[in-house]
């Protein structure tokens, strides 16, 4: 038996999505004196969206509900030069602190900083594993679903590796209860509360699907209340300025499969 599976990104017209990812920062001059007011501009560079704050009395700004990937930061105050920050990657469930610098000058004058997101996590004191889409595209799944790889995470102890239509694991967190953990998709809920003989994860999504996700095993914030043993946050692909799409082929047969053990 052999199936073909194309699958095309064509235009349509769908809803805003949101993320559980946020930049933050402070703004300052060369004195270290905070900057308040200033226009902060944070634009997601593979698909051109954007979100706008200002930054406080205390020259804080921040930028919420954001999806993985790489974002452009622009600023621009009064009496100083403008400043482009390209590069800032963020992962999904994390808060990335870009701080920045303002140089006196005129707004029509450009500052670019060119850096790269620090490796060590500032933000938040919770212990996790990122699953990165790379880590999905790579890793052969016969069931071609992306949350089986939760296996990857240190601290998750699978009791079932699953079976059914779903063929979701069942597995512990942190030494947790099995089938006690949240689930969040795109900062939103999806957790399944009625029973715990059914999968918790109400949203079983394919590889194509799944940008990333993050299993968070223990000291996660109070934000993620509903769980006793791990949380994990997904983030489903976004679209970009580009037309695009994804092919494979799942092949499968006697000729390959493995011998019975008993004749």
């Amino acid at each position: 038996m052999k199936t073909l599976l194309i699958m095309l990104a064509l235009p349509a017209c769908v809803l805003a999505q949101g993320g559980s990812s946020t930049i933050s920062g402070r703004i300052t001059d060369a004195s270290d004196a905070v900057i308040a007011g200033a226009a902060v501009r944070v634009v997601n560079e593979e698909s051109g969206t954007a979100v706008s704050t200002v930054s406080n009395d205390a020259g804080m700004y921040r930028a919420a509900t954001l999806l993985p990937g790489s974002y452009r930061i622009e600023i621009e105050a009064r009496g100083f030069q403008r400043a482009v920050r390209s590069g800032v990657v963020v992962q999904v469930s994390q808060t990335v602190q870009a701080d920045q610098q303002m140089t006196v000058g005129n707004l029509t004058e450009t500052i670019a900083v060119t850096s790269r997101t620090p490796a060590v996590e500032t933000q938040s004191s919770h212990v996790s594993q990122i699953v990165e889409r790379s880590m999905i595209e790579g890793m052969p799944l016969p069931n071609r679903s992306a949350a089986a790889m939760i296996v990857l995470s240190p601290g998750a102890t699978v009791i079932d590796p699953g079976s059914g239509g779903e063929n979701l694991p069942i597995f512990s967190v942190g030494g947790g209860r099995a089938r006690n953990q949240q689930f969040a998709l795109d900062g939103g809920n999806v957790t399944n509360i009625t029973g715990l003989a059914v999968p918790q994860n109400q949203a079983a999504l394919p590889m194509e699907a799944m940008q990333e996700f993050r299993v968070i095993t223990n000291n996660y914030a109070a934000e993620f209340g509903h769980s006793a043993g791990g949380v994990v946050t997904m983030s489903t692909r976004s679209g970009t300025n580009e037309l695009h799409g994804s092919v494979f082929e799942y092949m499968r047969n006697n000729a390959l499969d493995a011998r019975n053990f008993l004749p």
